[in-house]
Parts: C-alpha cells; structure tokens; sequence
C-alpha cells in the first residue's frame, strides 16, 4: 500500500538518535516520511557545529486517515559559532520541525516548499544573542503560520512566507538591538531598541505590536494591495513607518509612548487611523486620491502634518496642549475636519484646489489658526471657543463660502482676500475683541459682528461691486471702514454707548450707510471719490458726527437725534446734494 521509507525505523528511533553507519557525515542526514508513524530527535552541545536536515514527505498518504501519523522531527543545538540548515519538501497536515538553538554567533536556514510545514508544535527558536535566523516557505499554509522566536539581544530574522497566513514571529522581553522582517504576518517585540518590518503581497496582513518596555523601537511596512495593516507601540522614542504604493488597504496605527513618530505615504483608497496618545508625538501623512484618513493626537506638544491629494477626506482632533497640525489639500473635493480642546495649539490649513470642504474647531485659550483658501467653490468653517486666540484666513481665489466665529475675549481675526464673487461670515462674541478684514477682488459679500465691549473692527476694501457689513453690539467699540475700489455697498451699525466709528468711500460709485444707536458716541464719514451715496444716522445723546466731502456729484443724508450733539461738514459742494437734520 505504501512504498518503503528509504530509512528504516530502527536506524532512527533511538533516544541519542543513533545515526546508520551508512551516512558519513552523522549531522547531515535525510528524513522521508512515507507513512511511517515514527518521529525523531538530534541533539548538538558545543562550539562550530553544523547540522544539515533534509525532511521529505512527498510520500507521506493522508487519503487514508486510519495511518495519519503526524510525523515530527525535533532538533536541538547548545553552543556558540554552531550553525543548523533544515529543508522540508511536500509536507503534509500535521507534519512539525521543532528547532532550537541557544547561545550566541548562531546560524540557522530554514527552507518550506509544502502545505503545513513548521506549524502546529513546529516553532522555531533562539536564545542568546548575536543569532541570525533564516526562513523562508513556499505554500498555501491552509492551517497555520511560520512561528519564530528569539529571546536575547543584537539577534536578526528574515522570514518570508508565501502563503495564506505568514509568519509569525516573537522577539520576547530578554530581546534588545534585534530585528525581524517578514512578509505578511505577525511582529511581537518586548525588548528595547528592536527594529520590526514587514513586506505584504497582495490581501496580506501585517501586525506589529511592539510593547511598553520596547522602548526606541522602529516599525516598518510595504503594503501591497488591499492589505491590512495593524502597528501598536507602547514605549517611548518609538518609530513607524508605513509604505504603500498600491491601493485598497486598512491600516491602524497606535503610540502610546511620548517622543514617537508615524510616517505614512499611501496612493490610493486606503482606509487610515492613527492614535497618539502620549507627549511629543510626531505624525506625517502623505496621501494620494481617494484616501481616508483620521488622526488623533491625545497628549501635549505633538506635531502633525497631513498632505491630500483630491477627493480625500482628514479628521484630525489635538486634545493637549502646544500641538501644532500642518494639513495641505492639494487635490480638489477634499474634506477636512480638525478639532482643538487644549490650548496654545496652532492650525494651519491649506486648501489649493477646487470644491473642497474645511471644518475646525479651537476650543481652547491661546489657540492660533492660519487658514488658506486657494481654489474655487470651496466651504469653510472656523470657530475659537477660548481667549487670546487667533484667526488668519487668506482667500486667493474665487466662489467660496467662509463661515468664522470666534467666542472668548481678547480675540484676533485677520481676514484678507483676494478673489472675486466671495461669500464671508464672521462673527464675534466676547470682548477686546479684534477684527480686521482687507480685500481686492470683487462681487464678495462680507457681513463682521462684534457683539462684546472694547472691540475694534477694521475693514478696508480695494475690489469692486462688494457688499459689507459691519455690526458692533457693545460699548467703548471701534470700527474703521474703507472702501477704495468702486460700486461698493456698506453697511455699518453701532449700538452701544462711548463708540467711534470711522467711514470712508474714497473710489466711485460707493453707497455707505452708517448708524450708531446709543449716546456718547463718535461719527466721521468721507468720500474722496466722486458719485457717492452716504447716510449717517445717530440715536442718542452727546454724540458727535462729522461728514467730509472732497469728491464730485455725492449725495447724502444725515440726521441725528438726542441731547448735546455736535455735526460738523466739510465739503467742497460741487454738485452734491445733501440733507442734515439734527433733532433734539
């Protein structure tokens, strides 16, 4: 039924493993399995040894269950400078090598061409230390993985399996200065300074996880694609790096440790997120199209820079203190979302394309964001929650709609655009508050409120055709208005006592409506330009308005009504029609 081992069973079952006189070299021999239900074992103590196992169980009948043997072989090597090379062809279910080496300046190669070899009870292991293990194995592995494991220091594996489930590989805590690459499979390193990678083939997994006293630690991956990638680190100053230059993978990456740093470059369709939760942490992300990627950063003094190419989306959350996200969004309809709760912390985001989406919220005190718009038909959303924060947002382009809020006292908003047919929200609520805003394209509707006291609102204007708003809501206010370019609208309101208001149309065709509502307040309105329209208005008492035309064919209409008030004009009347009406 079977054919003949090429060995007998007597000439191996012997508990020193005996060899047959028929073999000359006693360390290199050949195992086959043909059905024989027996197994065997070598054992080597010393210094320069070498052993050569070939196991072959091509033979071997797993079509009749009954004589299913599980044949094993188990080697051993004690020493230094001792090398082993074992071989296993055609290996069947339930066929195992147990390897073991201990000492140091050890060598081991390890070659699998079958279905199940080294698996199931067939670990691999080393202890001691300057050890180098070689493995490689060929086959559908339907059962289990390549298992490694090296205890000890400065040790190196190579493992590549091509196969459904990998290698498997363990660099215990008594591991330090090691490292391990493999294909797709699984990492574990405990010890300090240990270097992992994995290389995937196409639908591999990869997972390293790197422990708490893996302090210093390095992770590295290829990913191929649609892979799925998994890297846990717990200690401090430890690294990972991820390459994928294909398309449709997963990954989870996490650092718990303080001084780590994540550095991904991804093509397309990939599923990322990243969580850093201790101090110091340090994440770069550079994506291609069609990406997804979420980001947090849970500890203080973290740096974080995220690029996207089109049709991507980012959210990032920093909850510490004195972090700072860099995010350029490169591609067009991106999305991204960025949340701040520490403080101090610093935004700053760059949107270069076209119908892209931005959201982020700064709910700290101290916080700074810096905000560019530079393509088209792009929304944006901008709040500060805290005090001393600032916003700085630069429009370069057109047909884009900006929402901006700050709540918080002592607050900055810088707003400069330079695009046309911009639609800009911004609101204030607190107080000392500043806003600031400058633009030169036209067409753009901008509408500013401060709704707290001691606020100062400047706003000056080179474009064309734009419509402003201004609205202060408190006392001992500020606001300067200038519109230098042509055809603009101006709206501007005051209430609240102790006020100054400043106005100013100095191109053509300019429509300025100005009004306070309150008493001790301060007016000044001026055209420079010609074919202006002005109307002031105050409501209240010792209040004063001063109105001053130096241009051709204006127009316009003051009135004042309260007690103490003081209206003064200084104009040209060339061709100006004007109504003053003080009512008291």
């Amino acid at each position: 039924m079977y054919r003949a081992a090429s060995i007998t069973l007597s000439a191996f079952l012997t508990t020193s493993f005996l060899m047959s006189a028929a073999y000359a070299d006693p360390n290199s021999f050949t195992y086959n399995t043909d059905g024989s239900p027996y197994s065997y074992s070598k054992t080597q103590s010393g210094s320069g040894l070498s052993l050569t196992l070939t196991q072959n169980s091509s033979a071997y009948d797993t079509s009749n269950t009954a004589v299913l043997a599980k044949p094993s072989a188990t080697i051993s090597q004690s020493g230094s400078n001792n090398s082993i090379t074992a071989s296993q062809s055609g290996a069947t279910n339930g066929d195992v090598m147990p390897l073991t080496q201990s000492g140091a300046n050890n060598a081991m190669a390890v070659t699998s061409q079958g279905g199940n070899a080294f698996h199931n009870g067939g670990f691999i292991t080393q202890t001691g230390q300057n050890n180098t293990l070689t493995a490689f194995r060929l086959g559908a592995g339907d059962i289990g993985s390549l298992q490694i494991a090296q205890a000890g220091n400065n040790n190196t594996v190579n493992a590549n399996s091509v196969g459904r489930y990998g290698v498997n590989i363990v660099q215990t805590a008594t591991s330090s200065n090691s490292t391990a690459n493999a294909s797709s499979g699984s990492i574990l390193q405990e010890g300090s300074g240990q270097q992992a990678s994995i290389a995937t083939i196409n639908y591999g997994t990869a997972t390293i996880t790197q422990t708490q006293s893996a302090t210093n630690a390095v992770a590295t991956v290829a990913a191929a694609d649609q892979s799925s990638v998994t890297i846990n680190q717990s200690a401090a100053g430890d690294k990972a790096l991820v390459r994928d230059s294909r398309q449709g993978s997963t990954m989870n990456l996490a650092q718990s440790g303080a001084n780590g740093g994540i550095d991904i470059t991804q093509a397309y369709a990939d599923r990322t997120n990243i969580t850093q939760s201790g101090a110091n942490e340090k994440a770069l992300v550079t994506q291609g199209s069609v990406n997804t990627l979420s980001l947090s950063q849970q500890g203080s003094g973290n740096n974080a820079k995220l690029n996207q190419d089109q049709f991507s989306t980012i959210n990032a959350t920093q909850t510490g203190n004195d972090n700072l996200l860099n995010v350029n969004s490169i591609g067009g309809q991106n999305t991204v979302s960025n949340m701040e709760t520490g403080n101090a912390n610093r935004a700053i985001l760059h949107l270069t394309s076209a119908k892209n989406t931005l959201q982020t919220d700064l709910s700290g005190n101290k916080n700074k964001a810096n905000i560019t718009i530079a393509g088209t038909r792009d929304n944006m959303e901008a709040s500060q929650a805290g005090n001393n924060d600032s916003l700085i947002l630069t429009i370069t382009s057109n047909d884009s709609h900006v929402n901006l809020g700050q709540t918080g006292d002592a607050n900055i908003m810088d707003v400069n655009w330079l695009g046309g047919t911009n639609q800009i929200d911004a609101s204030s609520h607190g107080n000392k508050n500043s806003m600031s805003f400058s633009g030169i394209g036209g067409f753009t509707s901008l509408s500013g409120t401060q709704t707290g006291n001691n606020d100062n609102m400047n706003e000056t204007y080179y474009g064309y055709n734009d419509t402003l708003g201004a609205k202060e809501l408190g006392n001992y206010d500020t606001t300067i208005l200038s519109a230098n370019g042509n055809s603009n609208t101006i709206a501007t309101t005051q209430t609240g006592d102790h006020n100054i208001l400043s106005a100013s149309a100095q191109g053509n065709g300019n429509m300025l409506n100005a009004s306070q509502n309150d008493n001790g307040n301060n007016m000044t309105l001026s055209t420079l330009g010609n074919n202006n329209s002005l109307t002031g208005t105050q409501t209240g008492n010792n209040n004063a308005m001063l109105i001053v035309f130096k241009g051709d064919n204006d127009k316009g209409a003051f009135t004042q009504t309260g007690n103490n008030l003081n209206y003064t004009m200084n104009t040209n009347l060339s061709g100006k029609t004007f109504i003053a009406n003080q009512t008291k």
